[in-house]
């Protein structure tokens, strides 16, 4: 039979093996590679890129808290510098009945003050 038949140079690259035993270490080869470039269906890629991929997500989300986290500071500072610069100004409520009185008046409505 031809698939008992030995093939190869009989070195570490080529070993003498059968042909049947030669297909299946090919075969395993091309899985191996297949796997380990990603292009195996089902599989999801090799191990180290889809690790890869979850650490640079990681670090992208790490990278956008941080952003956020400096731009509510700036914010905070900026309304703290606002504030201390400027003096305050009476807080104007938009709607019906909100019983919102101008600083100056009491809450008698008239301008004695008691």
């Amino acid at each position: 039979l031809t698939a008992n038949q030995m093939y190869g140079a009989g070195t570490a690259q080529d070993p003498a093996c059968t042909l049947r035993t030669r297909m299946k270490r090919l075969s395993l080869a091309r899985m191996e590679r297949d796997f380990w470039n990603g292009q195996m269906r089902d599989e999801g890629g090799p191990p180290l890129k889809r690790i890869q991929r979850a650490v640079e997500e990681v670090r992208r989300d790490l990278k956008t808290k941080r952003q956020q986290q400096q731009q509510q500071q700036q914010n905070g500072q900026m309304t703290n510098e606002d504030s201390s610069s400027c003096a305050p100004t009476p807080s104007v409520s938009s709607g019906r009945g909100s019983g919102v009185q101008s600083r100056n008046n009491n809450d008698y409505g008239d301008d004695a003050g008691g």
